[in-house]
């Protein structure tokens, strides 16, 4: 009895000691004023200006508060896999480092609001924080939203982004956010309505929308959303989310003070005007290395209002919401251009172009270099700024140009040469086209005929597009591709085609594509890569760098690729051989037993592989990858991010690659392809498809487990047994004194 009362007194001053930690300030922000609790640590008003540099986060931390800080940027955060909820508002966070989040896995609330970014770059959100559900942008200086910004954050309900500088938002922005319940987009700069943003979520789990407080232009732009706004059956819950808070007119006078509600297109028609350019940047001769101010001045009480892009000598074309693509480049919401660090690349002409529904209006300005190119580069890290020149303006030259818009086709939307024919029934048609519409305006940058029946792409079905930049043709029925089907668009930077049946890719398909950045092939049926399907034939072009002759080929540019969904077994060991620039290849949820050789994925560039849910073999072929990863070879040590899961053989089953500390066997027992081939597949394309051998993996932990579970009973009934006895012989106290019965 007294050593029961000792263990229990022991176990007291265990839980006591431990409750004096929690509550206590041990381990909490060492050299900080936090306070931990509960598993929240509070570093609140802290004057803490490097996050996660100076704050080590303290085990078992569910919520942590950094608000009203001094933060300015944030770096990879270490991993902490109880954190729930990141707090860091009121700080003065400006730029955000693609893998700030990457180790957060369990990250379900994030707040970011009241700080000063501007921009965030779309590989931020891309392998980190996937579980995330409420996300907090508002209050900062924001001023676009891009397509493939929030495009992993399937499991996000809450999305805050008012109180920006917001004056575009990507028409598929919200695309995949199918549990979304709540979007603020009020009291920002947004001109032109569409209802892209809106029709495909889920109605029904809609519970906060807003969208007023913006300089609402209710013109030309406005017609082809009208018609869904008009139709009840398709927006009344629309108008029902918005009543107490409804989006209101603010040009031109005609509209103005109307809500969208009573809109009609009499009102809406007669307010189309061609853009016009009133003021270019002069032609200048800066020096190399300076920071240079280009603008471009657009008319005033234009509408629509009209959206200004920049064309670089090397036909890069520069938009508001395209710009971060490439290094040292801005477009500010004014339309003026901005050039960091001068080099000879950035010598020549450059053309801005205002686009609205009626037409574009384009004038040329340029940029002459010295000839001789400085051989010392001058210390940046020494300057805390690099001085900016901004160029007095003129008036176009004779050769500036305004060209009317063709008339749109027929179930199409044409806004500033955006093109939109999805077949998504948004227009109350519900017709979904099987044939490519032949009278799109052939200068179109953006097309979209996501949601139609397509079966095939001819050769000849893009060659008039010579200015596409996006093209999209997810949801479709594709099965075939002419190799020649793109061939002629050498500007496009971002080409979709999930979601359809395309089995393989024919050779040479990507040979004329050197600006191309995103790729998507996500939820066809191809069962292997090759390199044949990712072939490009070299071109030589001018190096305006070198002053000589260079080879580019058809994915010089590609930096995402996307092949998840799909039924993949096998990799060829050069198949991304010609994607120089590739920073994120996504392979998750296929039928990969193993992968190709390390030394297969380009180094230089690459960032991160994603091969979640797949069926990896670790036996003897997979040694190579389990001993780089160990022994850190790998050309980034989290180049596979959470590592890679083992589906076979069944002792293996669910263990990480790296975590196996013996040498994999060749003749170990495992699913094989045919093994693979005669599990149950998935009816539908897009839909789960991961195989797993719980079938009869499962057998093999009842057994273990009921072996373990005897094994446990058996030995406390011996012990109990022999106490009994010992009682019985040596004491005058019965067993069952001070205890409750056994039975």
């Amino acid at each position: 009895m007294q050593m029961l009362s000792l263990g229990c007194l022991f176990i007291i001053l265990i839980v006591k000691t431990s409750i004096v930690v929690e509550g206590g300030h041990a381990g909490c922000g060492e050299g900080l004023r936090c306070t931990c609790a509960n598993g929240v640590m509070d570093c609140r008003g802290q004057s803490i200006a490097q996050f996660p540099d100076k704050v080590q986060i303290r085990n078992n931390t569910r919520v942590l508060y950094l608000d009203q800080n001094s933060i300015t940027s944030l770096s990879m955060i270490p991993k902490e896999p109880t954190l729930q909820t990141l707090s860091l508002t009121n700080n003065q966070i400006k730029t955000m480092r693609y893998d700030a989040f990457d180790n957060l896995d369990n990250l379900k609330i994030l707040k970011l609001n009241n700080n000063s970014i501007r921009v965030i770059s779309d590989d931020v959100f891309e392998w980190n924080p996937l579980k995330l559900e409420v996300l907090y942008l508002d209050s900062n200086e924001l001023e676009f939203i891009q397509h493939f910004l929030f495009y992993d954050l399937e499991e996000l309900t809450d999305l805050y982004l008012q109180n920006n500088k917001i004056i575009f938002v990507h028409p598929h922005a919200f695309l995949q956010l199918k549990n979304l319940r709540t979007l603020r987009l009020d009291g920002n700069k947004l001109h032109t309505f569409t209802h892209k943003w809106i029709d495909k979520l889920q109605p029904n789990t809609f519970s906060t929308l807003r969208v007023d407080n913006n300089p609402w232009s209710c013109d030309c732009d406005m017609n082809y959303s009208l018609d869904w706004l008009s139709n009840p059956k398709l927006s009344q819950w629309f108008h029902d989310l918005v009543k107490s808070n409804p989006p209101i007119c603010a040009t031109p006078k005609s509209a103005s003070g109307k809500s969208f509600k009573d809109l009609n297109k009499d009102e809406t028609m007669g307010q189309c005007d061609m853009p016009q350019i009133t003021g270019i940047s002069k032609p200048c001769m800066p020096k190399y290395y300076q920071t240079l101010l280009l603008p471009c001045v657009v008319k005033n009480d234009t509408y629509p209002v009209p959206i200004v892009s920049w064309t670089a000598p090397n036909h890069d074309v520069y938009r508001l919401n395209t710009a971060i693509n490439y290094d040292g480049i801005e477009v500010h919401a004014d339309g003026s251009l901005l050039i960091q660090n001068l080099s000879i690349i950035n010598n020549g002409s450059y053309t801005c172009n205002a686009t609205n529904s009626k037409g574009y209006f384009t004038a040329t300005t340029s940029i002459t270099l010295p000839k001789k190119i400085p051989e010392t580069k001058p210390d940046t890290h020494k300057t805390a700024k690099p001085t900016e020149f901004t160029l007095p303006t003129q008036t176009p030259e004779s050769d500036a140009t305004a060209v009317a818009h063709k008339k749109c086709p027929a179930r199409c939307q044409c806004i500033s040469r955006h093109i939109d024919c999805s077949g998504d029934g948004s227009d109350g048609s519900r017709r979904p086209m099987t044939d490519v519409p032949d009278d799109m305006p052939e200068d179109a940058v953006t097309i979209n005929l996501a949601g139609n029946e397509l079966a095939w792409i001819g050769e000849q079905t893009f060659t008039k597009f010579h200015h596409l930049e996006e093209l999209r043709l997810d949801d479709n029925l594709i099965t075939d591709i002419d190799p020649k089907a793109f061939s002629r668009l050498k500007i496009l930077t971002t080409l979709t085609l999930q979601h359809n049946k395309v089995k393989d890719l024919p050779k040479n398909l990507f040979d004329n594509l050197p600006k191309l950045i995103v790729l998507v092939l996500d939820k066809n049926e191809l069962t292997v890569l090759t390199k044949k399907q990712f072939d490009v034939t070299p071109v030589e072009v001018k190096n305006a760098e070198k002053g000589n002759d260079k080879e580019v080929a058809g994915l010089d540019s590609l930096q995402w690729l996307y092949v998840r969904r799909n039924f993949i077994e096998t990799i060829d060991a050069d198949t991304f051989d010609n994607m120089p620039q590739i920073k994120f290849i996504h392979l998750e949820s296929n039928r990969l037993l193993r992968l190709p050789p390390a030394e297969s994925f380009p180094p230089a560039q690459l960032t991160k592989i994603f091969v979640d849910d797949n069926n990896f073999q670790c036996d003897c072929k997979m040694e190579g990858y389990r001993t780089k990863i160990r022994k850190g070879r790998l050309a980034k040590p989290d180049l596979f991010g959470d590592g890679i899961k083992c589906s076979s053989p069944v002792e293996l089953y669910d263990e990480h690659l790296d975590g196996i500390s013996h040498e994999l066997r060749c003749n170990a027992v495992a699913g094989s392809n045919e093994d693979l081939q005669n599990r149950p597949l998935p009816v539908t394309v897009g839909e789960e498809n991961t195989l797993r051998p719980e079938k009869f993996g499962s057998y093999w932990y009842l057994l273990y487990g009921g072996i373990a579970v005897f094994a446990v009973l058996t030995l406390v009934l011996f012990i109990l047994w022999r106490t009994r006895g010992s009682f019985h012989v040596n004491s005058s106290r019965s067993f069952t004194e001070g205890f409750s019965p056994l039975i």
